[in-house]
């Protein structure tokens, strides 16, 4: 239940992680420019010290142990075939961008607040600031979208807009915090935050102790606290005789099938008791609805049970029964239309990128559709 807060824009949260998580994948590249001297670099900033005190939910993806699951490989794959012009997009970016899921890149941390926009994506890995901003503005070229900077902390930001002449274009920010951790966030507030303002996640007392209890080892983690209005709702659903929860740690693996554990941290023992036996006789009937969709063996193989004041919900399957479920879903509901990926025109975007005899990103003057200096201290990069 407690996973809930996170997505209840899924929609939205999930086309912004999308297109943070292809920023990130762009950022592997193996050209490296020669530095030039100057003042030394600003303190590094790595893990988990990146996040400040208004992060209320942390996800991380290990992503050695994904790539080495035959499972996700094999999910991986299937997607692919499914959406041929995807698979295209995607094996053009690795092949330009240089980059290897595992090797170059090993961690992904996203930290989510309150808003929507509340988003900071933390990747781990080795990182070439100029090659970034390189490949990062050829992609974006191709889309009529453009790359700018503003000085922050002592850093270079880096502005992604999707496509300058849609004002619905998506905009995300990033830059490094150091040579081996890239930091993309969702507003300019929180690559600030990311980049060192305010207090740290790491010290905030509530926190503290789930990020030290929190299951790190797995390929998949989260841990979380519940806001008070969504903890308020739940009470409610459940007929306000039991408190709302108040924090959540999950955990996801995939060895030799898959294991998914969620925590649910009660007020009290008896509430997590009394939360146990209202999801147990819920099982029979969810598990009746669900079959109509092929989904009744899922259901049936949640179990809950109760450890001292967490609620613990979990499932587990073997691959040949996760085939098994996919087999029967399939028969049971009708596959959606995939339309194919978008494509922009033959040369669409080549006007925000202009070429230079240099070969790398040049630096001018911010400006607007009518190439007008803006006075926001942001400044295009250019090809």
């Amino acid at each position: 239940m407690l996973s809930t807060r996170p997505f209840r824009s899924s929609l939205a949260v999930g086309s912004i992680i999308g297109l943070l998580l292809v920023l990130a994948a762009l950022t592997l590249t193996q050209g490296c420019a020669d530095k030039k001297k100057g003042p030394p670099p600003p303190h590094p900033i790595d893990g988990l010290e990146v996040f400040g005190d208004q992060t209320q939910v942390l996800i991380s993806f290990d992503v050695a142990k994904l790539e080495a699951s035959r499972l996700v490989r094999r999910g991986v794959a299937e997607m692919m075939d499914r959406d041929p012009l995807l698979a295209e997009r995607i094996r053009g970016i690795a092949s330009e961008c240089h980059f290897e899921l595992g090797k170059n890149i090993e961690q992904l941390i996203v930290g989510m607040g309150e808003q929507s926009s509340d988003l900071l994506l933390v990747v781990s890995g080795q990182f070439e600031e100029n090659a970034i901003a390189a490949c990062v503005q050829t992609r974006l070229g191709e889309s009529g979208g453009q790359l700018s900077t503003k000085p922050v902390g002592g850093r270079t930001a880096y502005r992604a807009i999707g496509n300058v002449s849609d004002k619905a274009s998506a905009t995300v920010w990033f830059a490094l915090g150091s040579p081996k951790t890239l930091i993309v966030a969702g507003s300019l507030a929180w690559l600030e935050i990311g980049l060192g303002k305010g207090p740290r996640l790491v010290s905030e007392p509530h926190m503290k102790a789930r990020l030290e209890a929190a299951p790190t080892e797995a390929s998949v983690w989260a841990v979380g606290l519940v806001p008070k209005k969504i903890g308020e709702q739940l009470s409610l659903a459940l007929g306000g005789d039991i408190a709302p929860p108040t924090a959540m740690s999950s955990r996801m693996d995939f060895n030799a099938g898959i294991q998914f554990e969620l925590r649910a941290e009660m007020a009290s023992g008896d509430d997590a008791k009394s939360l146990k036996s209202i999801a147990d006789l819920q099982i029979p009937m969810l598990s009746a609805v669900a079959h109509k969709k092929g989904l009744g063996q899922l259901v049936a193989k949640l179990r809950f049970a109760a450890d001292n004041r967490e609620l613990v919900m979990s499932f587990s399957a073997t691959e040949a029964e996760l085939s098994d479920l996919i087999a029967a879903v399939d028969k049971t509901t009708t596959p959606p239309q995939n339309p194919p990926s978008p494509r922009g025109p033959p040369g669409a975007g080549s006007k925000s990128a202009v070429a230079n005899t240099s070969g790398g990103p040049e630096v001018q003057g911010e400006n607007d559709g009518q190439r007008n200096p803006h006075s926001n201290g942001e400044t295009p990069l250019r090809q």
